[in-house]
């Protein structure tokens, strides 16, 4: 009776913990800009779930949130796949961002200045940044070429960024 009841909720907070393990964890790199002398900082951040997308891209794979400060070339923020091309026309770019309990919005994105499909800048990236570090979660929808619209969820609270500041509690303005 009660023993079996103690006992599936151990493994169930078991699991919890298990889960909460495995889920993605901010990253943080700094290099030296050699001609400045001073430092490069990013913060990284790989989704919670995973999206497949059809032939020719096949296995399923995270979205990657990036927030870059760089001495000599400023800040910005990035989201990415590994596999995949974002949709972009040619004066149309957006995602759709949603922090929190929060009204999703659109935000205006951008193609890297190489190019690349994987990879799209997001524009208002101080006030971007700012929405992350006040929040607990966020979630992306993002169209994608001949893929649709895909969503993908971030556990983004407690990131320390800029690197060294003190941690905002999740969830508080």
């Amino acid at each position: 009776g009660l023993t079996r009841v103690v006992d599936k909720r151990e493994a169930v907070q078991q699991e919890r913990v298990k889960e909460e393990a495995r889920r993605p964890q901010w990253e943080y790199s700094s290099e030296t800009d050699a001609p400045s002398q001073k430092l490069s900082q990013q913060a990284s951040l790989q989704s919670v779930n995973r999206v497949e997308f059809e032939f020719p891209y096949g296995k399923p794979q995270r979205a990657t949130l990036i927030m870059r400060r760089h001495p000599r070339h400023g800040g910005d923020v990035l989201l990415t796949v590994e596999r995949g091309q974002f949709n972009c026309g040619v004066s149309d770019c957006a995602i759709v961002a949603r922090f929190d309990q929060g009204q999703p919005a659109k935000w205006a994105v951008s193609r890297p200045s190489d190019g690349s499909s994987t990879a799209v800048f997001i524009r208002d990236w101080r006030r971007f940044e700012q929405q992350v570090q006040r929040a607990a979660e966020l979630v992306i929808e993002a169209e994608f070429y001949s893929q649709g619209a895909r969503t993908f969820s971030f556990d983004v609270g407690g990131v320390n960024w800029p690197p060294g500041a003190k941690p905002k509690p999740a969830g508080k303005s």
